[in-house]
């Protein structure tokens, strides 16, 4: 079995054949996680999760680029995070890739409903799903990113003994140096199709241990080789989980196993009833 940990299935391009995805996710051994990137879509996918309660689990909150922020209530996203199937809090934080004019209110803007997100994760006690996006040719999101979780997990640990916030870096797109800093705080990082045709990637992969690795599709969005120009969906993760074997030089199985255990982990789904799928191959 694998997990897509961040597909966004309640989205418009999966309205016609919605149930024919799902059912070639079923057969291809696949469940997923449906990830919301405002308070429509993740109300969405909170009903798509009951309907599918077998293979299906979301995400609640609002994408650091989305034209919401504006709207942004608070309250909202702390009644959706309660919700059984919201299995983490996001998709949330930083995105500095095309922030045009007024570039430094609109990050005050992302810093302020982030923060937000923490505080809501922090009391429902649900990991993080981080969206950051730094501009072209720079790390400066994931620097605004690192300071905002060191001080935050220093507040933390101070209000909550014996409480670790849990935090995903999705679509991780930054340098080594980069991925060691936020492994150094403990950090979890999603890889996805885009790692099947473009090698900017490999180093961060190469130093991330396969324990901290979890798979995605991001779908409808990326798909990988040999689907590449098509729309994406979670039966193709397990092309990511192929080429993440062969950047790292590990058995295919080994990576099934290890991020399937990861994602059970990280999110708290589905128990592991098989003991063998314990077994780890940590540090590779």
């Amino acid at each position: 079995m694998l997990i897509d940990a961040h597909s966004h299935l309640q989205l418009k391009e999966f309205n016609a054949d919605r149930a024919e995805v799902i059912a070639r996710m079923r057969a291809a051994g696949v469940k997923t996680i449906t990830v919301g990137v405002d308070e429509a879509t993740s109300a969405r996918a909170l009903a798509l999760a009951e309907q599918y309660p077998d293979c299906l689990w979301a995400t609640v909150g609002t994408h650091p680029a989305d034209g919401s922020l504006e709207v942004f209530n608070a309250d909202t996203l702390r009644m959706q995070a309660a919700h059984p199937k919201a299995v983490a809090v996001g998709e949330c934080g930083l995105d500095y890739y095309r922030l045009g004019v007024d570039a430094e209110n609109i990050k005050q803007k992302q810093k302020e409903v982030f923060r937000a997100h923490i505080t809501v994760a922090e009391e429902v006690k649900k990991p993080l799903m981080i969206h950051c996006r730094p501009r072209a040719g720079t790390d400066d999101a994931y620097d605004d990113l690192l300071a905002i979780l060191k001080t935050t997990r220093l507040a933390s640990n101070a209000r909550q003994e014996n409480y670790k916030l849990k935090t995903i870096v999705h679509f991780f797109v930054g340098s080594k140096a980069t991925a060691e800093r936020l492994l150094a705080l403990g950090c979890y990082f999603t890889f996805g199709g885009v790692i099947t045709f473009a090698r900017d990637y490999d180093e961060a992969i190469r130093a991330i241990p396969l324990n901290k690795i979890l798979l995605e599709t991001d779908a409808p969005f990326v798909a990988p080789i040999p689907y590449r120009g098509k729309r994406n969906e979670p039966a193709y993760v397990s092309e990511v989980a192929k080429k993440l074997a062969e950047i790292k030089g590990l058995v295919y199985e080994a990576v099934v196993m290890q991020t399937t255990a990861n994602a059970r982990a990280v999110f708290g789904i589905d128990p592991v009833r098989d003991q063998s799928l314990k077994t780890t191959v940590e540090h590779l």
